[in-house]
């Protein structure tokens, strides 16, 4: 149920929803060689690849990226660790981001989640803070979840077994927080520290907000989107097609969320 579900939910979302766009249009335009075919069905076909025009264009250059992704990044700013008031109530939780699978050496840490790590253990180093990771499977074949292989690298770092508890069961940021909160409850700990991606972090502060009845302090990181607007950049290209693609999966997920929540 699980795959079927995130099958539809990459068919709607970009860049899927471009495959679903083309689709349609050669649907139109077989018609035109129908009997059936009518005037308003060119006209569709037309309205069909303006839309993949300016979504394609959007999605891959500088103006779309800062419409979709400022106004994630920009409702968190940086926090310097002195801003940080942290005692032994206090826990440092870091969400997974995504692992690479299938490489010659089976699977590495995803770069979201290795920029989330490095900032979480630095935060911990600088106050003594525990460490909570989560993150499940990231595939249905994985005999590892994603908070035990960031386990395996913090200890290669240096990190005290005893200062570190994994949540191994969570698919979603939803779960994250559900679970975390399930798993944190019966501790001592009366403040989360969420460290996590800047575009990220609105669904991941809401979705925790909603399951952890104590503190909660977002410390956000990994800010994608440069200020340099430069005039190449309104040129499609990769690294704005990649933080347009990140934003709006952010945008609908967090709707889900709101009204998953109601």
């Amino acid at each position: 149920m699980r795959m079927l579900f995130d099958l539809i939910a990459q068919l709607l979302l970009p860049p899927g929803s471009f495959l679903v766009l083309i689709v349609a249009i050669f649907i139109v335009f077989v018609k035109q060689k129908q009997r059936s075919y009518r005037r308003h069905d060119k006209r569709i076909a037309r309205y069909l690849v303006v839309i993949l025009l300016i979504l394609a264009y959007l999605l891959s250059t500088y103006p779309g990226e800062w419409l979709f992704t400022n106004p994630l990044e920009s409702s968190f700013a940086p926090l310097e660790t002195k801003e940080l008031n942290l005692g032994p109530e206090s826990s440092i939780v870091i969400l997974g981001g995504g692992m690479r699978s299938g490489t010659k050496s089976g699977f590495e840490v995803g770069d979201r989640t290795l920029k989330r790590l490095q900032a979480g253990w630095e935060l911990h180093q600088q106050t003594g803070a525990d460490l909570v990771l989560s993150g499940g499977p990231f595939n249905e074949e994985a005999a590892i979840s994603e908070a035990e292989v960031m386990e395996e690298l913090l200890l290669t770092w240096g990190a005290e077994p005893e200062q570190i508890i994994t949540e191994v069961e969570s698919q979603n940021t939803w779960e994250n927080a559900v679970n975390t909160s399930s798993l944190l409850a019966e501790t001592d700990y009366e403040q989360l520290v969420l460290v996590t991606s800047a575009v990220h972090m609105r669904r991941a502060t809401y979705s925790f907000a909603e399951h952890w009845e104590e503190e909660l302090l977002s410390v956000p990181v990994d800010y994608r989107l440069s200020s340099e607007s430069k005039l190449r950049r309104f040129i499609p290209n990769l690294e704005s097609l990649d933080n347009s693609l990140s934003s709006v999966h952010e945008w609908v997920g967090g709707l889900w969320y709101f009204f998953k929540a109601l």
